[in-house]
């Protein structure tokens, strides 16, 4: 409930002092979850997501305080109407920017989550992976593309190298995991980088393509999370080295698993499909407007990215549900029905959301064309 809280508070704020103490309470719980619930070395761990995240929270604060100093007010509105001098409004953009770099996990400031996600009960991590890195993006939009346009429009190149490099990284070690629960980790923070990659786009369509992704994000991931957990409590393992040939045993958990896996590859008729096509379309559409050859590169490099997610995750799902079953789990069966029960839900909602996205789309576009004028 208070992470919730945090993350609707968040989402709902009106002035930067707000969105702050709202976008900090959602660590103490994920804090206190980790720290008493978790696998070992959960305190360890704890402290190291601790550490990183208030490092975040920090760089994050000066960049507020530096906007709501100089404009003498921290209301959203006062802030859009306040012209702010340059090398404070780049300094304050740059301290936001790394700040909710860390709470992303983008590449360079990623080292706590595979940690988190490794150490955190499965349901948090179900829940820290959608929900607390994916606000980052939120948070990153809100402040950045809708409230300092100028500055956004000038370091958008930089978001979208840094959103390129998260995305190979991520995928690169997602492929050297053996923990199932780190391979999605690594996929979390890939799939940062296609946020990051999308906000960078300095397009409607590519802004709109990132916010499908972070709700198929959501909903993909949460799936695979489930899945994981399904593992953990009815087979006992979470290495990939260890299992195999599932899919007969557990054919509900593999048909909701593979639908997630789709989701994320963003293969139709899921979600993740529309999310990504629209992403790389509006990438493409400005390099071409601005016959700009570095973003031309990007979306090259972005292509190639997604054939690495492809390849992680086809590898994990052919190690975990096909291939020869181990003697040890051949009496193994399906997950209880309430466990699966969320997992049909989710997967049915990405399969809808996949067919008909206007259900998000018809909101979305209109916001978007508003933010960038068109």
């Amino acid at each position: 409930l208070v992470f919730s809280m945090g993350m609707l508070g968040t989402v709902l704020a009106t002035n930067l002092i707000e969105f702050y103490i709202f976008f900090e309470v959602m660590l103490i719980p994920a804090f206190l979850l980790i720290g008493f619930w978790g696998d070992h070395p959960r305190r360890r761990v704890a402290l190291m997501f601790f550490f990183w995240t208030h490092v975040g929270a920090v760089i994050l604060l000066l960049g507020l305080l530096a906007i709501g100093l100089n404009v003498g007010s921290f209301d959203f509105a006062d802030i859009n109407e306040t012209d702010i001098p340059p090398g404070i409004l780049l300094a304050a953009a740059v301290a936001i920017i790394i700040g909710l770099g860390v709470k992303l996990a983008a590449f360079g400031f990623h080292i706590w989550l595979p940690y988190a996600h490794g150490s955190a009960p499965t349901p948090i991590s179900a829940l820290l992976s959608p929900a607390m890195i994916g606000i980052g993006a939120y948070a990153l939009f809100r402040l950045i593309v809708e409230f300092l346009p100028q500055t956004y429009a000038d370091l958008s190149i930089w978001i979208s190298i840094w959103g390129v490099a998260t995305m190979f990284y991520g995928g690169a070690m997602a492929l050297m995991q053996d923990d199932i629960k780190r391979v999605f980790a690594y996929s979390s923070i890939s799939q940062m980088g296609y946020l990051l990659f999308g906000i960078g786009s300095m397009s409607t369509l590519g802004l709109a393509g990132a916010e499908m992704m972070y709700i198929s994000h959501a909903l993909g991931k949460g799936l695979l999370f489930m899945t994981a957990g399904v593992l953990i409590v009815h087979v006992g393992a979470r290495h990939l080295s260890k299992l195999g040939g599932l899919a007969g045993k557990m054919p509900i958990t593999a048909v909701c698993a593979f639908i997630g896996a789709l989701t994320i590859m963003g293969v139709p008729p899921t979600s993740g499909f529309m999310g990504e096509w629209m992403l790389f379309y509006g990438v493409l559409e400005t390099a071409l407007e601005e016959g700009d050859d570095l973003r031309t590169l990007l979306f090259a490099l972005g292509l190639v990215a997604t054939v690495l997610t492809m390849s992680y995750i086809l590898w994990m799902f052919k190690r975990v549900f096909l291939g020869k079953i181990p003697e040890n789990l051949s009496k193994v069966k399906d997950g209880s029905w309430y466990m699966l029960a969320p997992m049909m839900v989710l997967a049915g909602f990405t399969i809808v959301v996949g067919i008909y996205p206007d259900i998000f789309l018809q909101k979305i576009m209109p916001y978007m064309q508003g933010v960038l004028g068109g």
